[in-house]
């Protein structure tokens, strides 16, 4: 395992009155926003946060594409949901609310492939609802230009969550939490999606949420309740799904969000829900 600099980990945010929060993301101007499971959009600004808007659900995640148009997964509304601004106020309508008349489960995680305008997305429900014992979790692609909806994965994975996708666009990268494992999606021939197992990992409850760095390395939150770990865990690996590196977070074991910064390549945002905390992490330049 090589040995790297020692990242540079900062509290930017840290507010009791944030319920549960997740889903750290900048928009293309690199300002960035919040989610709180509670229903509020929170929007950073010099280090305070103010809701944006709210919403009478539950989301869990929060995507720009590159022209600033965002995307909302809710899992109460079991909905992505797309936000527009109309004369001062925030309206979110459903993008996505069911595949062939059967309601989705609730999305977790998505990610959005600027070179072909698909969403990619976990679809878990709250947790629990698909486990081990009943793996019925989805993973989706939806083609934003067809609005067409297609499933890599259906009603067959226990807690798919977090989700990433290679920079080239060919590869999607998906957390089961439940079986504490990565999957693969590897496209061939183009469009043609096949699952195979990237990477698995023993103790912890499993992997919530994944980043691609710049250059291609997974980033993996390894969340356990903080009953039983009292640390948050990222495990750093490479395209062979090698171990590189990990990243400690002293007192911040239930990781629930994770983002590369698009203005700076070497700022992850990480956010914590028992700590109600955001955090930047300056990483070494080995693995960016």
């Amino acid at each position: 395992m090589a040995e790297v600099q020692t990242p540079i980990i900062e509290k930017f945010i840290e507010d009791s009155n944030i319920a549960d929060i997740c889903s750290p993301v900048e928009d293309p101007q690199g300002q960035l926003y919040l989610v709180d499971h509670s229903g509020d959009i929170l929007k950073v600004i010099e280090g305070q946060t103010q809701v944006w808007f709210s919403i009478g659900g539950q989301p869990s995640c929060l995507v720009f594409d590159a022209n600033g148009a965002a995307f909302l997964g809710d899992k109460a509304h079991q909905a992505i949901l797309s936000p527009n601004e109309v004369e001062g106020r925030v309206e979110a309508t459903p993008v996505v609310k069911d595949y062939e008349g059967r309601p989705l489960l609730g999305p977790n995680s998505m990610v959005l492939s600027e070179q072909n305008n698909y969403l990619y997305f976990t679809d878990s429900g709250p947790l629990g609802e698909s486990s081990l014992s009943n793996p019925c979790g989805s993973v989706f692609a939806a083609d934003l230009d067809l609005m067409i909806l297609k499933p890599l994965a259906y009603r067959s994975m226990a807690h798919p969550s977090g989700i990433a996708i290679s920079n080239d666009g060919k590869v999607i990268f998906v957390a089961e939490t439940l079986q504490n494992r990565i999957i693969r999606f590897a496209q061939s021939p183009s469009g043609v999606h096949h699952a195979s197992v990237f990477a698995e990992f023993t103790a912890r409850l499993g992997p919530t949420c994944l980043a691609m760095s710049p250059n291609n390395f997974l980033y993996v939150a390894r969340f356990d309740f903080e009953d039983y770990a009292k640390v948050g865990l990222i495990t750093i690996l490479n395209m062979n799904g090698e171990k590189e590196s990990e990243i400690i977070i002293p007192s911040a074991p239930e990781i629930s969000g994770m983002s590369f910064s698009r203005k700076q390549a070497n700022i992850l945002w990480v956010t914590e829900v028992t700590t109600a905390s955001c955090y930047r992490i300056t990483l070494p330049s080995e693995f960016i």
